[in-house]
């Protein structure tokens, strides 16, 4: 890990201009899933409340993966084979549950897991 890395701080920002982008890491999970790095548009508030006024678990899973397609930008989350996937409805529809509702916190919310890192630009180069 850089210096830069090391020393880096969370900027926080209160009002999203057009083409603002923020970066996550999703710590791994033991036995549940693997770490990930994402960068993203975050949702305004009208976008949010689509998906919390989605009635149902199946209508609001479906409202949340639209949304990531559309607002994810890059990730690091690869195949068996080490390839990196395609961001779309597919492939996020595709996504180990547990994996898939840090990312809908994250992206959707605003809200990030315990251990969330935000310097991780090296890591979706990968």
């Amino acid at each position: 890990m850089s210096e830069n890395e090391t020393n880096a701080v969370a900027v926080l920002v209160d009002y999203l201009d057009d083409g603002y982008m923020q970066q996550v890491g999703i710590p791994a999970e033991d036995g549940v899933h693997n770490a990930l790095s994402i960068e993203f548009r975050p949702c305004l508030a009208a976008e949010t409340s689509k998906a919390i006024d989605a009635a149902g678990d199946e209508s609001y899973i479906g409202a949340t993966i639209e949304l990531l397609a559309d607002k994810l930008k890059r990730w690091n989350l690869k195949d068996r084979g080490g390839r990196t996937l395609p961001i779309n409805k597919t492939t996020l529809a595709r996504v180990k549950r547990a994996l898939l509702v840090k990312i809908i916190d994250a992206v959707v919310f605003g809200k990030l897991p315990d251990g969330a890192r935000t310097d991780v630009e090296g890591y979706l180069k990968n």
